[in-house]
């Protein structure tokens, strides 16, 4: 029942959080002491900061920030209370016309919101000026007022079918002593006193408006569907067409022969029939002249590839079925990369802006999806396809559901003349003449393919051997035949026409310069997230007590290493402020290889083309510092104007004079992209086992596989370059799966490295040094990423588990290259994108930030 004023409290950085200020008339009932302040609100409690707007008032000096600060300005009356301003607040309101604005200019000043108008008893609001026109802005007033402008007024501007209601009102806060700085007034939802559930719905139903009115949101989402659609590489023109019917809510179609129309949508922004009718009604959607445009169409994601599978040729469970687990295993996942909610990260399964090195990279085109064109994907994804093909859904020959048993004997598919042993089986039985190829294949090529359509010479083959099969064998097992090399065709991996040649294709072998230089190797261990790493490494409580209780009161009591979790190291010899630091508890392993000389901490890397400090740094031409992936190009370019990776461009250098091979696992990665005129690829080795191309034992093994080869062939300049892409990607995956297994036959994993993520993926590097020799190799240059490092909920706890697996993996590879010998000849670099704050957010972790270590 206290009053109560409202203060701020304002980071170096100037984000601000409320403070309450009670005033105490009285103790609290039974106690000698005041009121406790809730701990959100109290000065030297409260981590809850957020962003203002702060005007520029009197600080457009250069350099100068334009909020209370410590060292600039004293916090300007306000109280110092370590490198915070504590700070009285004084509000202002005034109006901001007295004129009827025009739409941009009222959008551009008036920022405080208002109720929609109909929700008000009739005659609470007149009208001023009221019209329907969308371009022209009607203005009300409470039926009592007096002025027709006044705070109180409201405005309706329309938004494309929909309506903002926003005040008159100008909200300013002064701050300090009132006359310098001043920020506007941030809306809130919540009663800090008596926050209810709904005004959180309020609140998220605000943000996604106000997300919706964004100016580049029409654009964002138009490319994102453009790109679900098949136009990885879209027009400008069919993306303006997208945009336009965002925007409007609506979209016209016009038939020119016929002289008619068809409209989509309702008016209303981002109306998504007026949006579907933009993408697909298009003249790229339409036009066969489009499939000319080698750089037209995109890549199939495996996981619709697979959906698209099962539903065309009508899959259908066994009656037997009752499993409760679902019809696809956790192998699916891992065999194609993707699977139904099973993406690490918010940003999906693809980097948006992915672009595979040769053509694409020259031409500046992306496909998203091709980075899951590589060894074990290409493998593992079609292994799967062939044995749901012929077996059916079960684990067979690699297939993507679970075993199945009957007594103690597993049995695979139908194999053994039965379906026991199978969730379920294709059903598809084409209409018409059985015997006829021509028929079967033309309704699975527009049932399976990405575009409806297939080249001729792969359309003659495939009708050919079904026809062959269909006398030798009959319908049943020709219908196979036929499907499984349609899905092994680029028209069924991509979304364009390839324009083949019937000649061989052979696989990419890179010539190697041979050398009798001794072996050395590079491996970075790319922590993807943003590692916290101000929780890795810290001052040593005592000998530098000083900077650790700095770390300590900046962190927050739950985010900081105590001294009882840190591991004590010299550093006396370096040129940092402290003679001593503490390494995180659950990197013992890695401090043991420092105290060796076999480790070392870098300090304070970042991106910095340029010299910008916090208040400038939003003003220079740099990259988004703060974005995961602008921030996991630049960690991989260093500063590259080409755009190739940092490993890239040193094995491209020393390729001249040594044989060299890039390795990446799991996935490529931009650090070992390399200019290609110098052909030095990318091989991307798979962290799983490595698993034969076409595992069907079948008599006809040999003749299918070269059947697939086949419809593979050369291609022409003029083909999709997706559609090369793939057709590439898999006569190198089936070729080099089949020299690794040769080459790998001995050699099996290591019992030093655990069977983590990121142990799996150095298993497999510690491999490939191992058959190094046979590789024929003296310079590697490897990648692998250990994934999940973006804490910004619960960041202590959640961090020290991945730092005990990190932990592992790296000190059972070290085990390992000792024991081979090559420990002391080669590099390991672990690194990170972006380092995070050292002031905790509300949520106990620490958001994105720029140094690391």
């Amino acid at each position: 029942t206290a009053e109560c004023s409202i203060q701020i409290k304002v980071n170096p950085e100037g984000l601000v959080a409320i403070v309450h200020k009670p005033s105490y008339s009285h103790p609290t009932f039974g106690t000698n002491s005041p009121p406790e302040v809730q701990s959100h609100v109290h000065p030297e409690k409260t981590i809850s900061y957020f962003n203002v707007h702060w005007n520029n008032g009197g600080t457009e000096e250069a350099g100068k920030v334009n909020f209370p600060n410590v060292p600039e300005n004293g916090c300007d009356g306000g109280e110092v209370m370590g490198e915070h301003c504590l700070c009285d607040t004084d509000l202002v309101e005034t109006i901001v016309f007295n004129y009827v604005p025009k739409k941009d200019e009222a959008l551009a000043k008036l920022k405080v919101g208002f109720f929609d108008l109909d929700i008000f008893d009739v005659g609470t609001f007149v009208g001023v000026n009221v019209t329907n026109d969308k371009d022209v802005v009607s203005v009300f007033k409470k039926n009592d007022a007096g002025e027709d402008y006044t705070t109180e007024t409201v405005f309706r501007v329309d938004n494309g079918g929909s309506y903002f209601f926003l005040k008159n009102v100008q909200s300013t806060v002064r701050a300090c002593d009132g006359r310098t700085f001043s920020f506007r007034n941030p809306p809130s939802f919540f009663d800090p006193v008596s926050p209810h559930l709904y005004s959180a719905y309020q609140e998220m139903k605000a943000y996604v408006d106000h997300v919706d009115s964004n100016d580049n949101t029409p654009r964002f989402v138009c490319t994102t569907l453009l790109k679900q659609f098949g136009f990885s590489n879209p027009s400008p023109d069919h993306v303006l067409n997208c945009i336009m019917a965002y925007k409007e809510g609506m979209y016209t179609w016009r038939d020119s022969k016929r002289e008619q129309s068809v409209s989509f949508g309702r008016g209303k922004r981002g109306d998504l029939r007026a949006i579907m009718g933009a993408i697909h009604l298009h003249s790229d959607s339409l036009s066969p002249t489009t499939d000319l445009d080698p750089g037209a169409g995109g890549v199939r994601e495996p996981q619709d590839l697979l959906m698209n599978l099962m539903r065309s040729l009508e899959f259908q469970t066994t009656q037997h079925h009752k499993r409760i687990d679902g019809l696809l295993s956790t192998w699916t996942l891992e065999a194609l990369g993707q699977s139904a909610y099973g993406t690490s990260n918010q940003f999906g399964y693809f980097q948006h802006d992915y672009s595979p090195p040769g053509p694409h990279t020259e031409a500046a085109l992306v496909a998203p999806e091709s980075v899951l064109f590589s060894m074990g994907y290409v493998t593992n994804t079609q292994n799967g396809f062939y044995a749901l093909i012929v077996h059916g859904l079960s684990e067979c020959d690699g297939g993507f559901g679970f075993p199945w048993k009957r007594g103690i004997v597993s049995q695979c598919g139908d194999t053994d003349g039965s379906t026991d042993h199978t969730a379920g089986l294709l059903s598809f039985v084409p209409k018409g003449d059985a015997s006829s190829g021509s028929n079967v294949v033309d309704q699975l090529v527009q049932l399976l393919t990405g575009s409806g359509r297939l080249h001729e010479f792969n359309m003659e083959l495939i009708e050919r051997a079904y026809e062959e099969k269909y006398l030798s064998d009959g319908s049943e097992e020709a219908l196979k035949l036929a499907q499984m090399l349609l899905i092994s065709t680029p028209e069924a991996r991509t979304r364009n026409i390839a324009a083949l040649t019937g000649e061989k294709r052979l696989p990419n072998i890179l010539s190697q310069v041979h050398d009798d230089e001794e072996y050395s190797a590079v491996v970075v261990v790319f922590l993807d997230g943003g590692l916290d790493c101000l929780n890795m490494i810290v001052p040593d409580p005592l000998d530098c007590p000083n900077l650790y209780e700095e770390y300590k009161e900046e962190r927050g009591e739950s985010n900081h290493l105590t001294p009882e979790e840190l591991i004590k190291i010299d550093a006396s010899t370096s040129q940092q402020p402290c003679a001593s630091f503490g390494v995180n508890m659950h990197l013992a392993k890695v401090a043991d290889m420092y105290t060796k000389g076999e480790a070392a901490f870098i300090a304070g890397i970042g991106y910095l083309p340029k010299f910008v400090n916090k208040t400038n740094y939003q003003k220079e031409p740099l990259a988004q510092v703060f974005a995961h992936p602008t921030m996991r190009d630049e960690a991989a370019r260093v500063n590259a104007k080409d755009g190739t990776g940092v490993l890239g461009r040193i094995a491209d250098m020393l390729s001249k004079t040594h044989s060299t091979s890039k390795i990446a696992v799991d996935k490529d990665n931009l650090f070992l992209l390399g200019d290609s005129a110098f052909g030095q690829t990318v091989n991307v080795m798979p962290s799983g086992s490595l698993n034969k191309f076409f595992r069907i034992n079948s008599t006809e093994s040999e003749n299918i596989e070269s059947l697939i080869e086949q419809v593979n062939s050369e291609s022409s300049e003029t083909s999709s370059l997706h559609a090369e892409l793939w057709s590439q990607s898999l006569i190198d995956a089936k070729y080099n799966t089949k020299r690794y297994i040769e080459m790998l036959s001995d050699i099996g994993d290591s019992p030093n490295i655990p069977k983590s993520i990121l142990g799996r993926r150095l298993n497999t590097v510690s491999k490939m040094i191992k058959v190094r020799s046979e590789r024929g190799v003296t310079k590697d240059f490897f990648v692998v990423e250990d994934p999940s490092y973006d804490h910004h909920f619960e960041g202590k706890t959640k961090l020290h588990p991945k730092f005990d697996a990190l932990d592992a993996a790296l000190n059972g590879f070290r085990q390992d290259m000792k024991a081979i010998g090559t420990w002391a000849s080669m590099t390991v670099i672990v690194v990170t994108e972006f380092g995070r704050s050292i002031s905790p957010n509300a949520g106990g972790g620490a958001d994105h930030a720029w140094v690391g270590h």
